[in-house]
Order: structure tokens, then sequence, then C-alpha cells
């Protein structure tokens, strides 16, 4: 049956490669002689010593390979030191360099392949002779795990071909005759289209082949047309191929005559074949032989060689899935693990921008509202300074003037009065307040200076309040809100008493004022916006409440 032991474009592929790297440094002749020959001897063996030679070849060059770096020229020698040991028989060895071809491929970088087609290539190659080593070693359920795995890696309709033909022969191992009659049926139509003679008569001798294990009767035409084939085209290694089958169809039917007669011309056709095509041919006599002792013989050795391979069989394509899994898991727990650590790192800057952002805004916009704060109070303490040094001054001197005159009336002395005693209020509205200490007693003061005869004021809890938890903007805010309330009374309301009552809860204080004065359709003057506009500099509150002749109320929070 057909092996298809290796890839013929991958090999022309190497030689090639091979061939163009040695001409550029001018020993390309030489070269060129040395691959043939060893190629010859890996591929077309006429003994173990060929196969041997070849193998020390390929051996020394992937070496070399390894050594400089050349991993893609490492792997395609061993795909050849793979071809040597499986003619060699050494099944577990080939295993191993298979695996270890595989390993390397996938080792590789990415820049390292710079066709796709070409990886694909060597790892189709790959996988087809795993599956010839796991046929030879009987394990057929990996044998047909990496012949479907290479199927994938091609769209070359040869290739396919063979690895159908591949997949057939495992069948046959396992009894399956209708499924590989099925595939050998396949190949046999795809190749009459090519038009090769030698691959027609491969597909159709099996095809012969299986449909004589399900006793079709086109079965021994068809085994006979590719022997006649082979022969036309002097094909010896695979004349043997079509004796041997024909003699096991006739063995099958017990004519033992015409199995012995293609069992005979079998042996003929190793003449300078393979020593293994040898061995098999001398196997397939003793068993047509009568001597029950060299039958016994050839069962009990092929049976304790089939329970050495079970025992040597490490399994080495096994574990190279097992590792590579553990392998793939391992990266793909790292990847996870640095795209958490990625994430997370992200995530603190982020949340530490984010509140540093918030910090610094709110921190801006605190020290901007501080100094716009303090800018009003330079420039109320600069008019109030402005308006007693002059204005207030100026008048003072006017009334003395016009006190020394005798012909002045007195309506004009009382209307400058009230005059001085206007800019002296105003002065002393906006002129600069000390709060930092005894502030209970500043406010205290404020506000009992409204109160005369007409007006009582009434404060409860000023003293209790705790004035070290406001700050000095607050408490000025608070002073100058409170005057602008009572000077509000004391010019629109007519009151005749105000109760002013201080309450504390943590750090928030609250104001209530009251009076019993005419009230009003609530509008906000200038008095009151001033008050409301100082309130909000400091994030408080401030709420009005009035209705003609039921009084004014209002609630300051700081």
């Amino acid at each position: 049956m057909e092996s298809n032991r290796t890839s013929s474009l991958f090999l022309y592929i190497l030689i090639g490669c091979l061939i163009w790297s040695n001409i550029i440094s001018g020993q390309s002749e030489s070269i060129l002689d040395s691959l043939n020959y060893y190629y010859q001897k890996a591929e077309k063996p006429k003994n173990d010593d060929d196969s041997l030679e070849a193998y020390t070849f390929y051996s020394h060059k992937k070496a070399d390979n390894l050594r400089d770096g050349d991993t893609l020229n490492a792997i395609s020698n061993l795909r050849m030191i793979v071809i040597c040991q499986i003619d060699l028989a050494l099944y577990i060895e080939a295993e191993a360099s298979a695996v270890e071809a595989l390993d390397l491929l996938d080792r590789m970088r990415n820049s390292e392949i710079t066709n796709v087609a070409v990886s694909k290539e060597y790892r189709n190659g790959i996988y087809n002779d795993l599956g010839i080593i796991y046929r030879a070693l009987n394990n057929y359920e990996n044998a047909l795990k990496t012949y479907n795995a290479a199927l994938l890696l091609t769209n070359d309709t040869e290739s396919k071909n063979s690895l159908y033909m591949n997949i057939a022969n495992v069948y046959m191992d396992l009894g399956k005759y209708e499924r590989a009659r099925e595939k050998y049926e396949l190949v046999y139509q795809n190749r009459l289209l090519s038009n090769n003679q030698r691959k027609i008569a491969s597909a159709l001798d099996n095809l012969g082949f299986a449909q004589g294990k399900l006793n079709e009767p086109t079965a021994v035409d068809n085994m006979l047309r590719a022997l006649k084939i082979r022969i036309d085209e002097n094909e010896n290694s695979k004349i043997y191929t079509s004796y041997k089958h024909l003699s096991e169809y006739y063995l099958d039917r017990k004519e033992l005559t015409l199995a012995k007669k293609y069992a005979d011309l079998g042996y003929e056709a190793t003449v300078g074949q393979n020593v293994t095509y040898k061995l098999d041919a001398l196997s397939v006599l003793i068993n047509l032989s009568t001597d029950s002792l060299a039958i016994n013989y050839i069962k009990l050795n092929d049976s304790i060689q089939a329970s050495n391979q079970r025992e040597e069989n490490k399994y080495a394509y096994q574990r190279y899935n097992v590792e590579k899994e553990q392998k793939r898991t391992l990266e793909a727990e790292l990847k996870s693990e640095k795209e958490r650590s990625n994430r997370l790192l992200a995530q603190y800057l982020g949340a530490t921008l984010f509140i540093g952002g918030i910090f610094l805004f709110f921190f801006f916009r605190a020290k901007h509202k501080k100094e716009k704060i303090q800018e009003i109070y330079k420039v109320e303490t600069r008019i109030s300074r402005k308006i007693h040094d002059e204005v207030a001054n100026d008048v003072y001197h006017i009334m003395s003037m016009i006190q020394s005159k005798t012909n002045m009336t007195n309506d004009i002395i009382d209307n400058l009065e009230v005059i001085y005693e206007k800019t002296r209020d105003i002065s002393k509205e906006s002129s600069a307040i000390e709060v930092d200490e005894d502030f209970d007693e500043l406010l205290n003061d404020l506000l009992l200076s409204y109160k005369n005869e007409q007006v009582n004021i009434i404060t409860k809890n000023i003293s209790k309040i705790n004035w070290k938890l406001l700050n000095s903007d607050k408490k000025t805010a608070l002073y100058r809100a409170l005057q602008e309330l009572m000077t509000n009374m004391k010019k629109h309301s007519k009151a005749s008493l105000v109760a002013l009552t201080f309450l504390q809860k943590n750090s928030k204080l609250t104001v209530n004022y009251n009076d019993n004065g005419i009230g009003c359709n609530l509008s906000k003057n200038n008095g009151l916006n001033n008050a409301e506009n100082r309130i909000h500099t400091i994030n408080g509150t401030i709420t009005f409440e009035s209705e003609p002749n039921r009084g004014f109320k209002a609630q300051i929070t700081v």
C-alpha cells in the first residue's frame, strides 16, 4: 500500500532553498551534487546503509542549523531525519524527531516564517510523517488524528489524495473495508484526471485490494491492471506490492496455488530492493508454507515485536500535545494576569487622576473664592477708609464752618449732620473686622448697637456657640449678612422687637432672625441681595420669609 512518506513539494522547496543559498557563496555545483546524493539515499535507499548514511548527514546539518540559529532549515533537516528513521523501522526515534520539529515550529517567532503557506507545508508534512509512524506502531487512533490534522493544512489536490490514501490504509488495518474502498475510489477518480500513470496504478491497486476484501467482482481486474502499469513503468518497488496484494487475495479464497505463485513473483521482485521488502516477502511465503513450526515462529516473533513496540512507545506526540496545552494555558494565565495588572494600574491611575482633579478643582475654586472674598473686603475697607477720611471729615469741616456763621439756619446743619451719620454708618459697615478673637462679643455688640428706645434686640445662645469651628471668611460673611439684616430692619421694617436664635449642630451653624415689623411683599433690595451674596460665597444658605403686617423672617445656615 502507498505510504507517501514525504511531501514532494516540501522536498523540492528544501532542495531549491539550499541550492539558492549556496549559489550566492559560489559553491552551487558541489552542494547540488551533495544534496542530490543524500536525498536519493534518504528517499530511495537500497539498503539500511543508505538510510544510515543519509541519517548521519542530516543529523549534522540539523546540529549546524541549531547552532547558527537557523530554525527553519533545522526543521527541514529533521523531516529528512524522520524519513531515514522510518526506513530503518526506528519508529520511536522517528516520533521523537517529528515532535522536536513541531516544537521548533511552535517556538518560531512570526517574523521567522515569512510565508504562511510555507509554515503550513512544514506542519502538514510533519503530521503526515506522524501518521505513518503511528500506523506502523499500530496506534491507529493517533494515525487518523494526525492525517486529518494534515488535511486541514493543505489545499493541494495531490497532497490531499496522498493523505486520503493513507487514511484508507488505516481503515484497511482496522478491517473497515467499506470506508477504505470509498477513499481509494475517490483518489482513483481524482488521479485519472492527472494522467500520472504511476499514481493511477497506486490508487487502482489499493482500490482492487479493498474490493477483494468486500468480494466485489472487479477486484482482480483492477489489481492486474495496476500491475501491468507498474511493469510498463518499470516501477520495481511497487511491483512487489501488487504481487503481495494478489497473493493475499487468493489466500483469502484458499486458492493456495495462485497465492503461492504471486508470493514467489513478489519475492523475485525484491531483488535489489530494500531489505525490508525482502523480509516482508519472506514472511508472506512462510505464511503459505505447510511447515507449522515456521508459521508459529513467525506469529510468535511478530507478537513479541508488537508487544515491545507498545512497551517502548512513549507517545511523544501526546506529551507534545499535553506540554503544548500546558504552555498555552500558562501563557494565557500570564497574559490574563498581565492584562489584569495593567487594568488595575490604569484604574488606579485613572482614580488617582480623577480624585486629584476633583481635589485641585475644589482647591483652586476655594482659593479663588477666598481671594475674591478677601479682595471684596479690601475694597470695602478702602471705601470705608476713604469715606471716613475724606467725605465724613469734609462734611464735619463744613458743619464747623456753618456753625460759626450766625445767619445759617439750623435745618442746613441738621441735614449735614444726617449726611455725616450716613457716611459714618457706611464706613462702619465696610470697615475691617477683627473676627479671630472674641467673635461672640463682637457679634453681640453689633446686634445690640441697633437697640434703642423704639427697638428691643433679643439674642439667644450666642455665647454657647463654638465659634472656633468657623473660619475667618465664614465669620466675616456672617457678620456682614447680619449687619445687612439689621440695617434693613432699621430702615424699613418699623419693628419694635427683633429676636435672633443661634443653633449649632456639629460644625453647622444656623441663625434664625425674626422681627415684628410691617413686613412686605418679598422683593430683595440691595441690602438683602448683599446678604445673600455674602452667604453664598462661603457655600452657605439664606432664606427670607415675609408678608405685609406679618413681620420679617430669615434663616442663615453656614
